[in-house]
């Protein structure tokens, strides 16, 4: 007994092909568009992802989207954990600082796991800060890291209060000495 190859009926292949083209001809057309330098017209410039990246109000979409996701109920636990991260990202790089501890902190609380997602991220930020020479926002993001309650896991507060005393130390140093009244 031989089996037998199904064939593809031709009018299938036809409307195969014209719902792609029905799909694919508008994302082209859209990313093309979207490449597009808005000084020159010409072709092929990420200017506008730049413009869209540095805009506060993009940032304040995404936080919304993610915390709005977060707040959806019956998610899987790892697109949790990565929304927490995500929206931990989003704080810290739009400097709200307080926001973020704010929201590590209720994190934490919901579930100590978390501890791993916002205790790293406190830390990166702050020696993001300190290596392109932002002391006091350094300063102030571990001050409020510090303060949280939930506190952060004893091995995130002890990196934050040894690079707490490493910047206050290096603050001195690059101070220059006070002159003593005779």
């Amino acid at each position: 007994m031989r089996l037998r190859k199904p064939k593809i009926a031709p009018s299938a292949v036809v409307w195969l092909v014209l719902g792609a083209i029905y799909f694919l001809v508008p994302l082209i057309a859209t990313l093309l568009f979207s490449l597009k330098d808005a000084q020159t017209g010409k072709c092929c410039s990420l200017s506008a992802y730049g413009v869209i990246l540095h805009d506060p109000q993009f940032w304040s979409t995404i936080k919304v989207s993610f915390r709005l996701a977060l707040e959806t109920p019956g998610q899987e636990n790892q697109a949790k954990e990565f929304l927490v991260t995500q929206l931990m990202d989003a704080y810290l790089q739009g400097k709200d600082y307080s926001k973020a501890t704010a929201f590590g902190a209720e994190m934490i609380g919901q579930a100590q796991q978390n501890q791993s997602r916002v205790g790293p991220a406190i830390l990166l930020e702050v020696r993001n800060l300190v290596s392109h020479g932002a002391p006091d926002d350094a300063l102030h993001l571990i001050e409020l890291a510090l303060k949280m309650d939930p506190p952060l896991a004893d091995n995130y507060a002890r990196q934050l209060r040894d690079l707490d005393a490493q910047v206050r130390a290096k603050a001195q140093q690059a101070a220059p000495a006070q002159p003593t009244a005779p």
